[in-house]
Formats: C-alpha cells, structure tokens, sequence
C-alpha cells in the first residue's frame, strides 16, 4: 500500500474504504478574480431605489451534488482525489448575479438572485500521472439561490421586522448520473438598522 503524508491511502483496498452510497453534504467555496459590476440608484426624501447587477469569472471548490448516486452503482476507484476523499472537485465557472432594493417611508422591499455555473478542471489531480486516478470525466454543477424580503423600520428605532422567502435549486451531471435538489424557507427577521 502506498501513502501520503497526512496517512490518506492512495493504492491498495485502503483507498476505496468509503461508506456506500457515499453521503457527503453540500459545500462550495468561490474565489471570483474577474468580474464587472453596475449599480442605478435613485435617492430621495422618502423614497430609494438601487439596482446592482454583476458578472464574475470562478475558481471554485464545488460539491459534485450527483456523486452521492453515482456512488450507488458505480465502482470509484479511478476518481479524483478531492472527489474520492471529500465529494468536491476544482472547477471554473461563472456567477451572474442581481439585487433591487426599494425604500419607501419606513417599508422596505428587497430581492436578490445568483446563478452560478461550473465545470471540473480535468488533468490536474496530482495522481493524474501514477496511475491511481484513471476516470478523469468531466462534472458540472449549477446553483440558483433568491431571496425577497419585505420590512417595516419602527419609527424612533433601529429596529426593522420582516418577513422573507428564499429558494435554492442546484444540478449536478456526471457521465451518466443527474442529481436535483431544491429547498425552500420562509422566515421572519429583525434587523438593526443604523
């Protein structure tokens, strides 16, 4: 058997000792360089109103949401690394995202959507070369978040109730495999308003 330091087996039945199907949870973690941005804003006495929307280019860290399922009747000995060990991959993609807010008086109103796309880096895993990762297929995940929000600021305070709704739809593909989840909240908040 062959390892690295940390002890993470990389050859051998030591490597494949993962629970099936595997159950890893929904991560992602985004670096964005690159991106162009633009703002409306209208200022008045009683009434405001901003517009913001934005592009940027992703390196990510990106849970592969449909290797749960593909884990269920496929063999993972050849996957990458990151993917065997933790259910993530490297990925480059893109985010697009908007968000408006009102002010009138003391009532509030806020919506805010992002959509966000990513392709696994393929070759780069660094057993690419030793044999130990032979499956280097491509992956793609997508995430849609929105939120809405409508408030009322309490006259003579900083204080601001809300109610507010927000949703999460996320794809995932592996050759072969397709994976959905959506979730949906509704609560109610308060915000200290300076």
């Amino acid at each position: 058997m062959c390892s690295i330091p940390g002890g993470l087996a990389t050859t051998g039945d030591a490597r494949l000792l993962r629970p099936t199907p595997t159950a890893f949870t929904d991560k992602l973690s985004v670096i964005s360089p690159l991106g162009a941005g633009l703002t409306l804003s209208r200022f008045g006495p009683r009434f405001r109103l901003r517009w913001t929307s934005a592009a940027y280019g992703d390196f990510a860290m990106v849970n592969a949401l449909a290797y749960n399922r593909f884990t269920e009747s496929h063999d993972t000995s050849g996957v990458k690394t990151t993917l065997l060990n933790w259910g993530y991959y490297y990925a480059l993609g893109m985010t697009l995202a908007s968000d408006a807010a009102v002010d009138w008086r003391q009532w509030r109103f806020r919506g805010e959507a992002s959509w966000q796309s990513y392709g696994s880096i393929q070759g780069q895993d660094r057993y690419q070369y030793t044999g130990v990762v032979t499956e280097d297929f491509k992956l793609h995940d997508t995430r849609l978040t929105w939120r809405v929000t409508f408030g009322y600021h309490l006259s003579g305070t900083p204080l601001e109730l809300g109610l507010a709704a927000e949703g999460i739809r996320r794809t995932g593909r592996l050759p072969g495999v397709s994976d959905r989840y959506r979730e949906l909240s509704f609560f109610y908040q308060a915000r200290l308003v300076f």
